[in-house]
């Protein structure tokens, strides 16, 4: 069995063909956590449907169902029994470990689905409930009716809007976790070549980007909910670019710095509208696939000790309101409470996530290359530091020593280090 406080990596509709191929494949660029639909757009037929439960079992995916049919609060169908084994052939799977009721619910759906995640938590006490909702970038109307009210465009309806979609959500639906999907990396043409595009694009990142990340992180704290999130792994669009393995991990270690405990792609295997996948079209490996790979590597090395804190609050080094919007965080943490840095001097913009530990003395903080996609520059951070330190890169740990206190890191475009203080 895998460890429950771990960080997790998971995968959005994992497979694009039913085999044990992209079940191994899945497994090997560090994916532990799927989520498959079951009678989605691209049905999985019956026949597979025990050989895939063997498939992940074998090689240690843990696996969340989503029955399109569940997704009753958008179109009115009834909800199975979960309570027999007819509707749940995976029940007894020991890599079953989360029912999927919905994905980006909208506020008048949240009775309907607190109730259901009740009675499934008492039939199923040791599972879990996964629920995604919609992000900040959400209209009004999709917030409140789901992603069927509109198209799901970056429309921005305000700080508000969004605070009250989150309360609502905790106040009516007790989920363990709070999880919602941010996709960051966008891109528009160039203007000396517009009718190239999408080929020639410039790339740039969402403007509220870690301010969405603030208001989910923020509700987990208040909440005592762990916080998970769904991360860009593709293209679906004109305006969303493919990504680079570099971008992954960046998206990664921000999430990590504050709090997340899961990661999801969205999404692994290319289908019909998703192109830059971890698997192309061919089911073959993409260089993002190896980059993936590497990543979870580090990551399930760096697991235990980052499950050890918790995370109290986040700020930035190199905002500018033209410039580096994304980094934009309305209640940064003030580094004078965390007070064990200080003097931090960087060459580009940075994101540190502060920590403490869960149980007894010592703090921790990430620091993430916040550079902004269109120049590549890595990060030199110069900081004083009070305590004995220890940083982790790609999960390995290294005892550092500082002169006169003072402390020097080099962070690559998009990555991040993990730094313990006792």
């Amino acid at each position: 069995m895998k460890k429950k406080d771990r960080i997790k990596i998971g995968a959005y509709s994992p497979i694009s063909t039913f085999d044990e191929e992209h079940i191994r494949l899945l497994a090997e660029a560090g994916v532990d956590y799927a989520i498959f639909r079951i009678d989605a757009t691209d049905p999985i037929p019956e026949e597979y449907h025990e050989k895939l439960v063997k498939w992940f079992e074998k090689y240690g995916v843990e696996f969340s169902v989503h029955y399109d049919k569940c997704e009753f609060v958008y179109k009115g169908a009834t909800m199975p029994d979960l309570t027999k084994k007819d509707d749940m052939f995976f029940k007894d799977s020991p890599a079953f470990v989360s029912y999927c009721y919905a994905d980006e619910p909208g506020i008048i759906h949240f009775d309907m689905l607190g109730a259901e995640v009740r009675k499934f938590y008492k039939a199923f006490p040791d599972k879990d409930v996964f629920i995604n909702l919609l992000p900040m970038y959400s209209s009004t109307e999709q917030l409140a009716k789901g992603p069927y009210g509109s198209e799901i465009k970056y429309f921005d309806e305000g700080d508000n809007v969004y605070q009250h979609y989150l309360d609502a959500f905790v106040d009516k639906v007790p989920t363990r976790h709070i999880c919602v999907d941010i996709y960051p990396c966008k891109r528009k043409p160039k203007a000396d070549c517009p009718e190239m595009f999408p080929a020639e694009y410039e790339p740039f990142t969402y403007d509220r980007y870690l301010r969405s990340i603030e208001m989910v992180a923020d509700k987990c704290r208040e909440s005592g909910r762990e916080f998970y999130a769904c991360i860009q792994a593709c293209s679906w669009g004109k305006g969303v670019r493919e990504i680079t393995a570099p971008e992954l991990r960046w998206q990664a270690y921000t999430m990590l710095s504050f709090g997340a405990t899961a990661l999801f792609y969205y999404v692994f295997a290319s289908r019909k509208r998703h192109t830059g996948c971890m698997l192309n079209e061919r089911g073959e490996p993409t260089k993002l696939f190896y980059g993936s790979k590497k990543m979870c590597a580090g990551l399930t090395k760096l697991s235990d000790i980052y499950m050890e804190y918790k995370n109290v609050g986040a700020f930035t080094i190199g905002y500018d309101p033209e410039k580096t919007a994304y980094l934009y965080l309305a209640n940064p943490y003030d580094i004078k409470k965390f007070g064990i840095i200080s003097d931090i001097e960087s060459n580009t913009p940075l994101l540190v996530g502060c920590f403490e530990k869960r149980e007894g003395a010592g703090k921790a903080f990430m620091i993430v290359n916040q550079q902004d996609w269109a120049e590549a520059l890595d990060s030199v951070v110069k900081m004083k530091i009070s305590g004995k330190v220890t940083k982790y890169c790609d999960g390995e740990a290294e005892e550092s020593e500082g002169r006169n206190g003072v402390y020097e890191f080099n962070i690559a475009q998009g990555d991040g280090v993990f730094v313990t203080v006792e």
